[in-house]
């Protein structure tokens, strides 16, 4: 009774005893890079925990870095809508008109028709067209799009098994209830249920579970007479003391919808992996561009915050450093997958002719196409408002390729140099979807009358707004470090990790944030992490890319817990998974991810980055940063 007041408060007791916590920090040491940490360790619980919405918790620098004296407010609010956060509203837009004119569901169904119905290819082509998505859209949204259909094609892929056995007149088919039973003087079992099991037999085949009691055979209510494992030709029912007898136990009906509770272990088995497969696509998806996933922009806002433009980083050169990467990632994790959730995978198992995975494969292939066909049949042809989506959403992508290709000038070199970046045609597409129309004029209607493919409300009520104020919460923290000097404070704590080999360096930090990451926002990581890895790779004397992309990514490897994205929590509200399920395939996952992933940084990362050798840029653009930031506070002062 004790606990009782700290389990129903124990929000408001975190809430305010974790600035109580570090308090003393900014009182012993009233320095302003003591407030700057101290702003970050409250904002870094308060992120943790989720006591207070992440998005609220993003708005404390507002409050807290003027207050302290760490930044001027005119400083802390502009970070909010910096040129990063400009770039992620254009692409969260974009995203939003696709969901609105269900572009994204005719690709995925079109990806599901080519790849055919065997389970295996279906989570090639669920993994396929969701890791696409993903590049694109929020990953949350692109889980739960695609995870309906995954369900849908789930059980249609073993009802059909069921439903061919019912019709078949040389099919048994044995439900029984799992009871506690008592036998009387004539051999009939009593009992109470507790749980279902069916078996399902030919004329040759081996009836099994007769013990339990009540039994329906083709619908018909009995009481087994014996337990038996001799075969039973249909008609040999006389075995049967057949009885039109109630009991409290709950029948199963042949009209009852088909449902995760009828599944065998083999067919649990692979819609657990059909499941997973979505949502650990989405996450490796996010990864391949720089406004996939939320940790892709942090890095884009804080490498600019910190070294401004000359990094190369831009949407073109992220991407053609991410997709190998994601590419290969996603194939591993569509093998790995087979392998553990898949039977008659190509990873050595053996290959059982009466096996129920094969039959049922081969009974609901043709059942599966014809629903993934009548879907997608469902949506008619490509209205004039999908077109227009498709058009404007290859436009974008094409603008973002070419503004600055570095292998040859690109078309930002019309404009003064430095005045267009890549949040130029994102917000330039997203104010076309407001002014584009959804259907053409016709004479029975006039241009008023026809809606635009977006509207404000619809984007109103999609747009995920706690998003955008956690990516400008984090772009804020990274300035305030900049500002306060917290920074140099850091780069001085690291001189003892100075002697390590970088590549080391890399994997125990991939590893680091891969493991916190389950338990935390990969955006709040991101936003912690980062700055600190800049600092250190000037202290290791590397470029700081060579750590700080590696860490961006791993943010998103987050596979083992329901709780570490929204994805695998969607994932896992399915019904078919348990945690040991995701742990299972989530832990090695990751272990693979990381291993591609620091391939990836020593061969696409010197390729593209040239990560391996120091740049010019890491040593002389915070200096001048400061500088200016003296410079403008003398002006104000």
């Amino acid at each position: 009774m004790a606990c009782w007041p700290l389990r129903r408060f124990w929000r408001q007791f975190f809430v305010i005893g974790i600035p109580l916590l570090f308090l003393p920090l900014p009182l012993l040491v009233p320095t302003k890079p003591a407030c700057c940490a101290y702003v970050i360790a409250v904002m870094g619980f308060f992120w943790l925990t989720e006591v207070v919405p992440m998005a609220v918790v993003s708005l404390l620098p507002v409050i807290l870095f003027p207050l302290m004296g760490v930044q001027p407010s005119k400083d802390v609010c502009r970070n909010y809508f910096k040129d990063s956060v400009m770039l992620f509203v254009g692409s969260l837009i974009v995203a939003v008109a696709v969901e609105e004119s269900n572009l994204h569901k005719r690709m995925a169904l079109r990806v599901l028709l080519w790849v055919g119905s065997q389970p295996r290819w279906l989570m090639l082509g669920f993994m396929s067209i969701s890791g696409f998505l993903s590049m694109w859209m929020s990953n949350t949204a692109t889980t739960a799009m695609i995870t309906p259909i995954a369900e849908a094609v789930v059980l249609e892929l073993f009802e059909r098994k069921r439903g061919n056995a019912r019709n078949n007149p040389d099919v048994v088919t044995v439900t029984s209830q799992n009871l506690s039973t008592t036998q009387d003087s004539n051999g009939v079992y009593h009992g109470k249920q507790t749980t279902t099991v069916t078996t399902t037999t030919t004329t040759q085949g081996t009836v099994t579970a007769l013990s339990l009691n009540p039994l329906l055979i083709n619908g018909e209510r009995f009481h087994a007479t014996r337990e038996t494992d001799e075969k039973h030709p249909r008609g040999a029912y006389e075995n049967y003391a057949l009885e039109e007898k109630q009991t409290d136990g709950h029948f199963a009906k042949a009209d009852e919808p088909f449902s995760v509770k009828d599944l065998t272990q083999h067919e649990l088995r692979i819609a657990k992996g059909l499941v997973l497969s979505v949502a650990y696509a989405a996450n490796i998806g996010g990864t391949a561009t720089l406004t996939g996933t939320l940790p892709n922009i942090v890095f884009k806002g804080q490498i600019d915050t910190l070294y401004g433009q000359a990094t190369g980083v831009n949407f073109a050169t992220f991407l053609l450093y991410s997709v190998p990467g994601a590419i290969v990632t996603l194939f591993v994790a569509w093998l790995w997958l087979q392998w553990i959730f898949v039977t008659r995978c190509a990873c050595g198992r053996k290959k059982v002719s009466d096996d129920p995975v094969s039959d049922t494969e081969a009974e609901g292939s043709q059942n599966i196409s014809h629903i993934i066909r009548r879907q997608y049949a469902e949506l008619g042809s490509m209205s004039f408002g999908e077109a227009s989506v498709l058009f404007l959403f290859v436009l974008l992508v094409f603008s973002w390729l070419f503004r600055s290709p570095q292998f040859i000038p690109g078309w930002e070199v019309w404009f003064p140099k430095g005045y267009v970046t890549d949040a130029t045609p994102a917000i330039l597409v997203s104010f076309l979807f407001f002014i584009w129309p959804s259907r053409l004029w016709g004479f029975e209607s006039s241009v008023r009358n026809v809606p635009a493919i977006l509207t404000w409300k619809s984007m109103k009520r999609k747009f995920p707004w706690d998003v955008f104020l956690l990516l400008g919460g984090a772009i804020a923290l990274a300035d305030g470090t900049q500002a306060s000097g917290l920074t140099d404070w850091l780069k001085e704590q690291m001189f003892y990790f100075a002697h390590l080999p970088s590549w080391a360096i890399v994997v125990v930090i991939s590893l680091l944030i891969a493991t916190v990451t389950e338990f935390a926002s990969n955006g709040a990581i991101a936003t912690i992490f980062l700055p600190v890895l800049a600092k250190l790779a000037e202290v290791a004397d590397v470029n700081p890319l060579y750590f700080m992309i590696p860490a961006t990514i791993a943010c998103s490897f987050a596979f083992m817990l329901p709780v570490a994205t929204p994805p695998n929590a969607i994932a896992f509200g399915c019904g078919y998974i348990k945690i040991w399920d995701m742990i299972k395939a989530g832990f090695m996952l990751n272990i693979l991810a990381i291993l591609i992933l620091v391939v990836n940084v020593h061969t696409m990362g010197v390729w593209v980055f040239d990560v391996l050798n120091k740049p010019a840029w890491s040593d002389t653009s915070m200096n001048t940063d400061l500088q200016r930031l003296a410079d403008f506070n003398q002006t104000m002062g």
